[in-house]
């Protein structure tokens, strides 16, 4: 489209790629924390069960992009839509991969009872998601969490919490959290998650799972 139609089309249909292959399960890890530190790893190692069923992924390293925070580069944080705020800018290559997933592991040691900086300011980053067409709605996801003692629940129920109300829902057993002491039960829910969120995925693919959308 050229001209005028083009400046009517909304914000993210311009923003966004098309995807090609809608039939294909892809799930992306966001690591928020050191780049192939102990939460990458655990992160990898979901990954990789997924990919043993045929699930295309990637995984993410916050660390290896200049995030900013919404304050920076927003001016109604509340309101702006993708292209006043991602544009030219280490964000736009992490949403384009956000947008085209239908699956999204948020993987985040625990710093003062909370997700890591970086995991905060790239869900804060996702805002725009949501205001421009709850673009999150219908996403699978799963969580991850390194930390101490009651830290790693309050981190998994703001990561569970954010995501939810950005329409993202998320299988049975998908909120696995580590701590010093070794736990044999999350190390076998690793797989188990990567194995879960497929198969949520591929039935909503297959048109088997429905709900109630909130398009205000």
């Amino acid at each position: 489209m050229e001209g005028a139609n083009a400046c009517q089309l909304p914000t993210f249909v311009v923003f966004f790629k098309p995807m090609k292959n809608k039939k294909e399960v892809y799930i992306i890890g966001i690591n928020g924390g050191k780049k192939g530190g102990r939460v990458g790893g655990y992160l990898k190692t979901c990954l990789d069960e997924a990919e043993k069923l045929g699930v295309k992924t990637r995984l993410i390293n916050l660390s290896d992009y200049n995030i900013s925070s919404i304050a920076k580069v927003a001016h109604d944080p509340e309101n702006d839509s993708l292209k006043e705020v991602s544009n030219g800018s280490d964000m736009e290559e992490i949403l384009q991969e956000v947008y085209k997933a239908d699956g999204i592991i948020f993987a985040s040691p625990v710093h003062w009872f909370a997700p890591s900086s970086e995991m905060k300011l790239f869900i804060d980053r996702l805002t725009p998601l949501e205001n421009s067409g709850f673009l999150l709605e219908g996403k699978v996801s799963g969580f991850i969490v390194y930390g101490n003692e009651a830290g790693k629940m309050n981190a998994l129920m703001q990561l569970a919490a954010v995501t939810n109300h950005m329409g993202m829902f998320s299988p049975p057993y998908a909120m696995i959290y580590f701590g010093k002491e070794k736990s044999s039960w999350a190390e076998k829910d690793l797989p188990l998650l990567a194995h879960n969120m497929t198969s949520v995925i591929k039935a909503m693919k297959k048109g088997k799972v429905d709900f109630v959308t909130t398009h205000y």
